[in-house]
């Protein structure tokens, strides 16, 4: 028969599309003989769309061919040669062997054939490239869309972010005002206070109209709530001013007639009993300075008062002159009276609770006035301190050798000399004692306390907040700790855990 070219084309690159479809398209024809099905596609052109190209393709490589080798190899046995019939029955096996090895090379150059061809395809190239930038501007679009998202998030942070600390920093602003507000009021409480003393002071009017003008000093407050205002103290000021030693009696009345709004006001609370006239029932402790209001008694001192307090006796000790009265105006809210009778009531807390009993001022007092009439000391050592108690008492009966006015003058030097002393002593104990209670591990911590520092600490772990006014709003979040006491636990915590951490 003829002799058909069944060998491909090289593999390599075509020089242009046309050279392609002119050397690849003769070769599928002459193949397309040894099909088994009626017709095979053709190859196309440039022109063909890619549809039907893979389609051409998908053909050809499910392409069965009809073609037999039985009779073409020349190695194989010929069977007229056989001697016995076992001998051609192994020479029947060994050419369907050959015959069937012909068939898989030929399958194979096909294939090889047709994907040299899918290969260099130009329109097949083209197809694989569209592909790929469509796969690449998804990818970006996917991309994109996740970096959109990424920017929104990051945008709405900032604003959050942004906006927290504005008002952060609107909130200080805010408390430092207040403060600044709190802190004028309180001058000018104190400045108001020391107007009206002086003035009343300055007239001379005894000993009624200057418990009047201290019970009026210990009514006013910044809200009023007693009845008694600054505006109305600075004109009662203003009115003693213009005044002078001659018009006693217009300054008592005066007084007299302000005292009286004063004691509107109780009565108005249910108490009907007027304020500047009230006195104790019982005898009062050497400590405690004429009579003072009711409400002002039983009002309770604030820990920042306290802590005032105790600095207004560092900075004025005893000896100062007029040493109450300044203090009272370091404290800003609380009357001289008071801060006298405060402090008498932690020296007495004090001596009561080293001695590991209870304190109870009237009874502490009786005892010293028991002692005081069975004659202990004598005229000469007169104030001074018998079986372990200070005695200092009204001597109303007199002594032999000395008037009343002498001994009430000589008594009450004695009194102040003595509370004086009391106060070195108890600023000393107080000091001595907080060192102690520092060197044995500080202040104690309740859980409550605990619990509610470390979340405040949670709460202004990202703040924007000077440190000072930080631990500021995290002692206002931690009922009865300053924020020395919680800067304190913090780093005692931090460097327990630092210590665990170590070993």
């Amino acid at each position: 028969g003829v002799m058909i070219d069944a060998s491909p084309p090289a593999d390599k690159k075509p020089k242009s599309d046309e050279d392609f479809f002119k050397t690849w398209a003769p070769v599928f024809d002459r193949n397309a003989r040894w099909s088994n099905a009626a017709s095979m596609p053709r190859l196309g052109d440039m022109k063909t769309p890619i549809e039907e190209v893979l389609e051409i393709y998908e053909a050809w490589f499910n392409m069965e061919s009809w073609r037999d080798f039985s009779m073409e190899l020349d190695d194989s046995f010929d069977l007229e040669e056989a001697s016995c019939r076992e001998e051609r029955r192994w020479m029947e096996r060994q050419n369907k062997k050959l015959a069937e090895k012909s068939k898989k090379d030929e399958k194979n150059r096909i294939n090889t054939m047709i994907e040299t061809a899918h290969k260099w395809d130009p329109r097949i190239i083209q197809y694989k490239e569209e592909l790929k930038n469509k796969k690449k501007a998804a990818k970006q679009a996917r991309f994109a869309d996740v970096r959109k998202a990424q920017e929104e998030e990051a945008r709405r942070k900032q604003e959050e972010e942004e906006a927290k600390k504005k008002a952060e920093e609107e909130e200080a602003v805010k408390r430092k005002a207040e403060k600044e507000n709190r802190e004028a009021a309180k001058k000018a409480l104190r400045r108001t206070r020391k107007t009206l003393r002086d003035n009343a002071e300055a007239l001379a009017l005894g000993e009624e109209a200057t418990a009047q003008v201290t019970s009026l000093c210990d009514a006013m407050t910044l809200t009023g709530e007693l009845g008694i205002t600054v505006d109305m103290i600075s004109e009662l000021a203003e009115q003693l001013a213009a005044l002078s030693t001659d018009n006693k009696d217009e300054a008592t009345r005066i007084l007299g007639e302000a005292a009286g709004k004063i004691t509107g006001k109780a009565e108005e609370g249910g108490d009907s009993t007027p304020v500047a006239a009230a006195a104790p029932a019982a005898p009062a402790p050497p400590s405690v300075v004429a009579s003072v209001p009711k409400k002002e008694k039983d009002r309770k001192w604030s820990r920042d008062e306290m802590d005032q307090l105790h600095k207004a006796l560092l900075k004025f000790p005893a000896g100062t002159q007029q040493r109450w009265e300044k203090i009272a105006g370091h404290v800003g809210s609380r009357s001289d009276a008071e801060c006298q009778r405060k402090c008498g009531e932690l020296k007495n807390n004090f001596a009561a609770s080293a001695a590991g009993m209870a304190s109870d001022e009237k009874l502490e007092f009786e005892r010293a006035r028991k002692e005081a009439a069975k004659g202990h000391g004598s005229r000469s050592g007169a104030g001074k301190k018998t079986s372990g108690t200070s005695v200092t008492v009204d001597r109303e009966i007199g002594r032999e050798g000395y008037t009343a006015s002498e001994l009430k003058e000589m008594e009450s030097k004695e009194m102040q000399k003595k509370e004086g002393e009391a106060e070195g002593e108890d600023t000393e104990k107080k000091e001595a004692q907080e060192k102690k209670e520092k060197k044995e591990g500080g202040d104690k911590w309740s859980t409550d306390q605990q619990r509610a520092l470390e979340a405040a600490i949670l709460e202004f772990k990202t703040s924007t907040l000077e440190a000072k006014e930080k631990w500021k709003a995290i002692a206002e979040l931690v009922p009865g700790k300053s924020d020395k006491e919680c800067i304190r636990r913090f780093k005692e915590i931090k460097a327990m855990l630092a210590a665990k951490g170590g070993s």
